[in-house]
């Protein structure tokens, strides 16, 4: 038994059994979880075997919260050949989402509203990384490209963040500023894409902002020619520690490639999580100055 007091405690005492189980030999069978407080079971932790006793998955399942995690362990490829013709099998890895259901009347008129509410909400729920969005850019050929950006503020006029505009990203919204973000916040099974015209923010919005940060990230922003290839990491380092004597008062300089970028958003999707992969969404479409909302199938 291992005793457990939330369910995010339970999931870690899972991984954790779950690697005690690599480590040495192992029979078919369930382990049992209980709350620290009470002898009530909230889970199982179920083991089943391969051939040869190599664990073939793991399941989790959480009773109280119908939370349902399978974890999939095949047994490794032999060879570099066998890894190149071998498929990594992902279809067990399932859970199911239990959170609440998402209905118009629920609905702020304005999008940007009803993202400050799952924002603040994800916020309560101690989300990790809650500004972080996958950022979407297209280059001159049509080929995607996605990375995570940290948003630093947002409100009706779009979403901004920071970044160096001779980055991949910069020189791709330089050809085409039509781009989509997604924010996904797992502790409250909710997930946001915004779609829009991206432009550059002030000058001086983006000085302001960069006085405001550590010294340490300024000095990273400036010795750091972003996207370009380099040679090692000591020379990155080296140029560091070599700025860093040169601005000892502080007053280290931006970069004028290095600014801000602004989302101006005419979509958004409101995507919630619910059982049997019956999600809820709905989307949001600007008319003029008019937003429009409808729901989506799953």
């Amino acid at each position: 038994m291992v005793g457990v007091a939330t369910t995010e405690r339970f999931l870690k005492d899972c991984a954790m059994v779950m690697q005690a189980l690599t480590s040495g030999p192992m029979t078919n069978g369930e382990i049992s979880v209980s709350t620290g407080l009470s002898p009530k079971r909230i889970g199982t932790l179920t083991v089943s075997l391969a051939d040869r006793g190599q664990i073939r998955s793991l399941r989790c399942v959480l009773d109280k919260k119908r939370i349902l995690v399978n974890l999939w362990s095949l047994p490794e490829a032999k060879g570099e050949d066998a890894h190149r013709d071998s498929e990594t099998d992902l279809r067990a890895i399932r859970r199911e989402y239990s959170n609440v259901a998402l209905r118009s009347v629920h609905l702020s008129e304005n999008p940007v509203s009803q993202f400050e509410c799952w924002f603040n909400d994800a916020i309560r729920a101690e989300c990790r990384d809650v500004t972080a969005a996958a950022l979407a850019t297209t280059s001159a050929e049509g080929q995607p490209s996605v990375r995570y950006v940290l948003i630093k503020h947002f409100s009706d006029g779009g979403y901004s963040w920071y970044t160096d505009s001779n980055s991949q990203k910069g020189v791709e919204l330089a050809i085409n500023p039509q781009a989509a973000l997604c924010f996904y916040w797992p502790e409250t099974e909710r997930q946001v894409r915004i779609s829009g015209k991206v432009e550059r923010v002030e000058e001086d919005l983006s000085e302001r902002y960069f006085k405001e940060r550590p010294i340490a990230c300024r000095i990273s922003a400036l010795a750091s020619e972003q996207s370009q290839p380099i040679a090692c990491r000591a020379e990155l380092e080296n140029r560091v520690l070599a700025l860093s004597a040169r601005f000892q008062d502080g007053n280290v300089p931006r970069k004028k490639s290095w600014g801000g970028y602004r989302l101006v958003p005419n979509y958004f999707e409101f995507w919630q999580g619910r059982q049997d992969r019956l999600h809820d969404r709905f989307m949001y479409r600007k008319n003029g100055e008019v937003w429009t909302s409808q729901r989506l199938m799953p």
